[in-house]
């Protein structure tokens, strides 16, 4: 007898084989793909969140009085603060903080009548305050990045 035309010497149907082929191909394809967007976000994450470095500029004014106490990020350790005396009625400064580093700057009232504080993160503007003597609000621009 004589063999079928649709069976192979593998016993399997040609189509079958033409069509396992079509969906192999799709599957290599599709997985590629896949892989390839996977490894781009999964690379591109955590660096952004744990190593990039922000630059921040901080501009602090007061009026009626030469000097002012200011908080700030630690000098040596950035995860901490510290306590500086400004003085001349304006300061504008630049700093780089990673996340978890504090940035920015808490002018104090002391004597003044009024200061405020504005901060820039990489260019866009982060935060902005403003008090006077006696109204009851504290103007703070520090916070952790």
């Amino acid at each position: 007898m004589k063999p079928s035309r649709l069976v192979t010497t593998g016993g399997v149907r040609r189509h079958t084989v033409r069509g396992m082929r079509k969906i192999t191909k799709a599957a290599l394809v599709g997985g590629a793909a896949a892989a390839a967007i996977a490894a781009t976000v999964g690379m591109a994450s955590p660096a952004n969140a744990y190593s990039y470095a922000h630059s921040v500029t901080t501009e602090l004014t007061w009026g009626g009085s030469y000097c002012i106490p200011t908080w700030s990020a630690g000098l040596y350790n950035r995860y901490t603060t510290g306590f500086d005396t400004l003085c001349g009625g304006s300061r504008t400064f630049t700093e780089i903080a990673r996340p978890g580093e504090w940035y920015g700057a808490d002018p104090d009232m002391g004597n003044a009548s009024w200061v405020a504080c504005t901060t820039w993160v990489d260019g866009h503007l982060d935060m902005s305050d403003y008090a006077s003597a006696g109204n009851g609000h504290e103007a703070t621009c520090l916070d952790v990045m």
